[in-house]
């Protein structure tokens, strides 16, 4: 009888352990199964076409954490479905439009470039015209009466100093030109035109003339200079001419999206021919993040630079990632004749 007890209690025991190993597996979480690459890229997209900018939809994509794979299976589904890109675009419009002082502001950074190399190239030219002049009066000093010392029957003209150019003052050294002002005239040779100089200072040993600031529309020429006494004898002299220089900006404009998966591109920016010996004096790029993201763009080829008449061949390259978007400015400073088409 006893042992009949203690085999029912054992089984009643077992029977109890059984029971509440049970319970305790029924009252474990069932583990819930991963999203797949698919169910990713569709509550991606569907994020996408609720999204009110950018911004939203790169924060969409970055919680993500798309696969290589996975990022495949978004850009393919991606190019089968145009509403997607519509959405894209009126968000792009958008971005673009919420960035247009950045993009102002970037403009007006290349603006100050191009300031900068007119200021640099004026700056040269005005020492350059300083020297000129201090090395005149340096050979001048100590003449103390050039009518005198300069007197002579027949003019002749032994140097004209420095270049003609319109609105500067050139130097023409010489003898015989006598003690009143008489005329000087340029005439160009290629181009045929004569000008008339106006006189600041004569005597007998040199006059200091300068042409009209007014003239553009012509090369660099040779040229000759006339000087007619008040008795009306001549004497001429040859000189380089050179004309007024003037400061041109040409600009295009791209934009590069990436919508889901990053993008590149590589574009011809310039490819013209310069004329009238115009030349490039500096090209830049500028480019606006119109989102917060990685965006760039570097000029990859830039013409040679001060080559009259040569090829303004600029290329371009620039990459964004994922969701980016950038605007880029392309620029190229040219210089050349004033008042004359520099390119074909």
């Amino acid at each position: 009888m006893r042992t009949r007890i203690f085999i029912l209690f054992g089984v009643l025991a077992l029977a109890g352990f059984l029971l509440a190993q049970s319970s305790q597996q029924l009252a474990k979480p069932v583990p819930q199964a991963k999203a797949t690459g698919t169910e990713k890229v569709d509550a991606f997209l569907k994020a996408v076409q609720g999204a009110k900018s950018l911004q939203e939809v790169r924060a969409a994509y970055e919680k993500a954490g798309f696969s290589q794979a996975e990022l495949d299976g978004l850009k393919a589904k991606f190019d089968r479905t145009p509403s997607l890109k519509q959405k894209f675009d009126q968000l792009r419009k958008e971005a673009r439009t919420a960035a247009k002082p950045r993009i102002e502001r970037s403009q007006a950074a290349a603006k100050s470039k191009l300031t900068a190399i007119e200021s640099k190239s004026r700056n040269v030219k005005v020492k350059a015209q300083l020297d000129q002049r201090k090395k005149i009066n340096d050979m001048l000093t100590g003449r103390f009466n050039p009518n005198v010392e300069c007197a002579a029957e027949t003019p002749a003209i032994l140097k004209v100093h420095g270049a003609v150019t319109p609105g500067e003052e050139f130097y023409i050294e010489g003898r015989g030109f006598g003690a009143t002002a008489g005329t000087v005239n340029v005439a160009l040779l290629n181009e045929g035109r004569v000008y008339r100089a106006t006189t600041t200072e004569w005597n007998a040993c040199g006059v200091w003339a300068r042409i009209s600031g007014s003239i553009e529309g012509v090369k660099a020429d040779q040229a000759e200079v006339t000087l007619e006494t008040s008795s009306g004898k001549k004497a001429a002299g040859r000189v380089n001419f050179l004309p007024l220089i003037e400061y041109r900006t040409d600009t295009v404009e791209f934009e590069l999206q990436g919508y889901c998966c990053g993008n590149s591109a590589d574009w011809k920016a310039f490819d013209y021919k310069l004329q009238n010996d115009w030349y490039v004096c500096g090209t830049t790029v500028e480019y606006t993040r119109l989102i917060e993201g990685n965006g760039h763009a570097e000029i990859t080829h830039a013409p040679d630079l001060l080559f009259p008449d040569g090829l303004a061949k600029t290329e371009v390259h620039g990459g964004v990632s994922n969701v980016g978007l950038i605007w880029v400015d392309v620029y190229e400073f040219v210089a050349g004749p004033k008042g004359l088409p520099h390119r074909y």
